[in-house]
């Protein structure tokens, strides 16, 4: 996300929140997720607060993992899912 804002000329803390953050906590596992590995070292102190840990927990209800054995079936796999929701599944262009 820094490499993204700062190609972009944007600092932080001029990034707005579009909405409020889904009910079930979705959005804490995603920034978890994403966060670079030099700040991995930050999940054990997140995870000793309670309010990290109930909502990275709500966040895995209705959770699906697909596993994939190569990059072309995830691909295949992901646009044919997009073209039977009707979005589309091509790569933003930068």
């Amino acid at each position: 996300m820094h490499a993204l804002l700062d190609r972009f000329g944007i600092k932080r803390r001029d990034v707005e929140s579009l909405a409020e953050p889904a009910p079930l906590g979705r959005e804490v596992l995603v920034s978890e997720t994403m966060r670079p590995s030099t700040a991995t070292a930050q999940w054990h102190d997140r995870l000793e607060r309670p309010e990290i840990v109930a909502r990275i927990s709500a966040g895995m209800t209705n959770l699906t993992v697909v596993e994939a054995p190569n990059r072309k079936w995830r691909r295949w796999r992901s646009r044919s899912r997009c073209a039977r929701r009707g979005i589309s599944a091509s790569r933003p262009r930068w």
